[in-house]
C-alpha cells in the first residue's frame, strides 16, 4: 500500500479543504516531512487516516472514551457550517496489479444527530460493494489489529520502554500478529458447545441451576469487559494528561515559575545575608577604631622602633661611658700617686681611651624621641603581634564579605527574575487542572481494576460451581455414545487448539527476536552490547542477553537506549507482519534524548518502511537531524496558523526552509 493524497475539509482545527500529496517520489525517499508546532493539527492528520479507515473502530475515536456521534461532532471544525469530510487515496496491489483506491468519510451535524457518509472509489469508479461492505473488506488493505504497529506517537515508544508494560504490548501486538484472537475464540465456542451438550443430559432442576450459573457468567463477562474497556479508555488520556502536566510544569520552569516558588526563601536569605554583611560592618568598624589604621604607617613606625632602640643604646653608652671615663681617670691618678712615667702614664691613658672608642661603635640616633623602654617594648609587641592579628582579622572579614556580597547579588538576580504573579498564575492553574485530570483518570483506573478483581473472583467462583455440575453431566455422558463422542472431539479440539496456537507462537518469536536484535543493533550501533534477544512464548517476557552471556536487565538501560528498544519491537513486530504497509509517526523524537536522537533519525527513519510519514515540532526534526533524513525526503509541509481564516492551512515547505519541494 501507498498513500497519495489526504484531503480534510472542516476537520479539528483545520477550516477548509486541506490537501496533503503523500506520495513518495522513489523508494529511495520514502519519507514525507510534515511539520507544525503544537496544536496545529498534526495528530489530526494521523486520526483522520484513522478515521477514515475504521469509522467507529478507529484506535483514535475508542482511546477517547466519548460516543461516536460525540466524537464525530468534536472533529468538526468550529465556526463553520458543520459538513466535514476525510477523504484518502492510496494505491493497493492485487491479482490485477496496482489500482488506485479513494475513500471518503464525510459526516454532518443535523440537530443533536449525526449523519454519516462512507464512499470507495476503485480507480475513479464508484464501488458498490465496498462502500456498503467497508467494515468487513478493510483488513485486506489494512488490518485494524496491526494499525498500532505502523501508526503510532512518541508516547507509545515511551510506553513500551517500560518493562512493566513491553510484555503486555508484545503479547497483544504478536496476537493481532498471528490473528490468535480467531483462535481463542474457536476456543471459547468449542467450550460454550461443550457446556450446553453436558447441560442437556443434566437433571431438569440440575439444568435449571446450569442455566442461572450461566446467566451470572454472562452477566460477570459483561462487566469484566466493561471494566477492561473502561481501563483500556483511561490508558491514553492518562498518557495525554500525564504529558500536559509535564509540559505545563516544563512552561512553568521555562518563565521562572521554579523562582516562584522559592521566592520566599531567597528573600529569607537575602535578609539574612545583609544582616550579616551589616554585623561584618560592625566589626569593621571596630576594627578601624582600633590600631588597625596603624597599617597605614607601619614602615614609619618600624622606623620609629628602630630609631628609638638607636636612641636607648646611646643613652645607656653614654651613661657607660662616663663611667668608663670616671673609672680611667681614678686610674691615671692612682698612676701618678706610684710615680709612674708621664710617657707610660700617656701611653696608659690613650689605651684606655682606645677601648672606649671600641666599646661603643653604635650609631648616633638622626631623631631625638626620648622613648622609654617601656614604651619601645609596647611599640614592638605592637608591630609583632597586635597589628598582625588585626590584619588577619580584617583580611577575613574581608573575604567573607565579599562572599556574602556575591551571593546577594546572586540572589537579587534570582529574585528579580520571579514572573510577576498574573503571568504565571495561568500556568499554576494549568498544572491544578492536569493534575485534577491525572488524579480523576488514576481513579477511574483504579476503580475499574479494582472492579475486574472482584469480577474475576466472582467468575472463578460461579464457573468453579459450574464445572462440579458438567463434571456429573460427564458421567452422565459415559452411558451416550453421541455424548461421549462430541465431547471427546470437543475436548481434543480445544487440546489441539491450544497446541496449535502454542507452537505457532514459538515459530514467529524466533523470527521477531531476530528482527528486534537486528534493529536495535542497528540503531545502537553497538553489536557487542545486545547480541541475543529471548522471549518468553507464554508470558512474551523480554530478556536482553550481551555478548558475554549475560542478562542484560532491561532497567539497567538508560531511557534512550530502552525508548530505542521499544522502537526496535515495533520495527520488529511491523517487519514480522509481512505487510507493505506505510509508517506514520507522530512526534518521533519527543521523548529521546539527544544522545540517540541521531541514530533513531539516521538508522531508523529512512528505513521504517517504503513510505514514512513523519509529523514533527520545531523541536525535533529541525537542524542536524534535518539533514540526516535530507537524502531520503520526498516531500515537506508544514502546518500553520492563517490569521486571516483563523484556522490551520497546510503549505509546502519546512520550518525556516525554502517552499520549494525537495529534489
Amino acid at each position: 500500500m501507498r498513500f497519495q493524497k489526504l484531503i480534510v475539509s472542516n476537520v479539528g482545527v483545520y477550516g477548509g479543504e486541506q490537501h496533503l500529496d503523500l506520495s513518495v517520489r522513489s523508494d529511495r525517499r520514502p519519507i514525507v516531512l510534515i511539520g507544525g508546532i503544537n496544536g496545529c493539527g498534526k495528530t489530526t492528520v494521523l486520526a483522520s487516516i484513522l478515521l477514515v479507515f475504521y469509522g467507529k473502530l478507529s484506535p483514535a475515536f475508542r482511546q477517547t472514551g466519548m460516543g461516536y456521534e460525540q466524537y464525530l461532532r468534536e472533529m468538526i471544525t468550529r465556526g463553520t457550517n458543520g459538513e466535514s469530510f476525510v477523504e484518502l487515496s492510496f494505491k493497493h496491489r492485487d491479482e490485477k496489479g496496482d489500482r488506485l483506491y479513494t475513500i471518503t468519510r464525510g459526516w454532518v451535524a443535523k440537530g443533536k444527530g449525526i449523519k454519516e457518509q462512507f464512499d470507495v472509489l476503485v480507480d475513479g469508479c464508484y464501488d458498490q460493494f465496498l462502500s456498503n461492505h467497508w467494515s468487513e473488506s478493510v483488513d485486506q488493505f489494512l488490518p485494524s489489529r496491526l494499525a498500532g504497529l505502523f501508526f503510532f506517537d512518541g508516547e507509545k515508544i515511551k510506553a513500551m520502554a517500560d518493562p512493566r508494560k513491553a510484555p503486555g504490548m508484545i503479547s497483544s501486538a504478536i496476537n493481532s500478529l498471528l490473528g490468535m484472537d480467531v483462535v481463542k475464540q474457536l476456543e471459547a465456542d468449542l467450550k460454550i458447545l461443550e457446556r450446553r451438550r453436558r447441560k442437556s443430559l443434566q437433571p431438569p432442576a440440575d439444568q435449571e441451576r446450569i442455566t442461572t450459573l450461566e446467566t451470572q457468567i454472562k452477566g460477570l463477562s459483561a462487566k469484566r469487559q466493561n471494566a477492561l474497556q473502561t481501563q483500556a479508555a483511561c490508558v491514553d488520556p492518562l498518557a495525554r494528561s500525564r504529558n500536559n502536566l509535564q509540559m505545563a510544569e516544563e512552561e512553568l520552569r521555562d518563565h521562572g515559575g521554579n523562582l516562584a516558588a522559592a521566592r520566599d526563601q531567597h528573600k529569607s536569605d537575602l535578609a539574612k545575608a545583609e544582616s550579616r554583611m551589616l554585623n561584618i560592618k560592625d566589626q569593621m568598624r571596630s576594627l578601624a577604631a582600633g590600631p588597625l589604621p596603624l597599617v597605614l604607617v607601619r614602615s614609619n613606625l618600624k622606623r620609629v622602633l628602630e630609631c628609638g632602640v638607636i636612641e636607648l643604646e646611646a643613652a645607656d653608652n653614654k651613661r657607660i661611658d662616663q663611667l668608663l671615663k670616671a673609672r680611667d681617670r681614678t686610674i691615671i691618678s692612682s698612676l701618678k700617686e706610684h710615680g709612674i712615667k708621664v710617657e707610660v702614664l700617656e701611653k696608659v691613658s690613650h689605651l684606655l681611651e682606645k677601648d672606649r672608642g671600641k666599646r661603643f661603635s653604635s650609631p648616633t640616633p638622626s631623631l631625638e624621641l626620648g622613648l622609654n623602654q617601656r614604651t619601645i617594648e609596647h611599640l614592638r609587641r605592637l608591630l609583632d603581634e597586635e597589628l598582625q592579628d588585626h590584619i588577619h582579622s580584617a583580611k577575613r572579614l574581608i573575604k567573607e564579605y565579599e562572599s556574602i556580597s556575591d551571593d546577594q547579588v546572586k540572589l537579587e538576580r534570582l529574585l528579580a527574575a520571579v514572573p510577576e504573579e498574573e503571568t504565571i498564575q495561568p500556568l499554576f492553574d494549568a498544572i491544578g487542572q492536569s493534575q485534577k485530570e491525572v488524579l480523576q483518570l488514576e481513579a477511574k483506573y483504579r476503580n475499574a481494576t479494582e472492579e475486574l478483581n472482584v469480577v474475576q473472583r466472582e467468575m472463578g467462583i460461579v464457573e468453579k460451581e459450574l464445572d462440579r455440575l458438567l463434571r456429573d453431566a460427564r458421567m452422565a455422558a459415559v452411558h451416550d455414545d453421541d455424548s461421549r463422542r462430541f465431547l471427546d472431539h470437543a475436548g481434543r479440539g480445544r487440546k489441539t487448539l491450544v497446541t496449535f496456537r502454542e507452537e505457532l507462537t514459538k515459530q514467529h518469536i524466533g523470527r521477531l527476536e531476530s528482527l528486534i536484535l537486528d534493529g536495535y543493533q542497528s540503531l545502537l550501533h553497538k553489536a557487542s552490547l545486545i547480541t541475543q534477544v529471548k522471549i518468553d512464548p507464554k508470558t512474551c517476557d523480554l530478556t536482553l542477553i550481551n555478548g558475554a552471556g549475560s542478562v542484560v536487565p532491561i532497567e539497567s538501560l538508560s531511557a534512550g537506549e530502552g525508548q530505542l528498544l521499544a522502537t526496535s519491537i515495533l520495527w520488529g513486530l511491523a517487519r514480522a507482519s509481512g505487510r507493505p504497509l506505510p509508517v506514520i509517526i507522530d512526534t518521533p523524537l519527543a521523548r529521546l534524548d539527544s544522545k540517540h536522537r541521531a541514530n533513531f533519525a539516521e538508522r531508523y527513519l529512512p528505513q521504517a518502511s517504503h513510505q514514512t510519514l513523519i509529523l514533527s515540532t520545531d523541536e525535533e526534526i529541525v537542524g542536524k537531524y534535518h539533514d540526516m533524513i535530507k537524502p531520503h525526503l520526498s516531500r515537506e509541509f508544514l502546518l500553520e496558523h492563517d490569521d486571516s481564516l483563523g484556522h490551520i492551512r497546510v503549505k509546502e515547505g519546512y520550518f525556516e526552509l525554502e517552499a520549494s519541494l525537495v529534489h
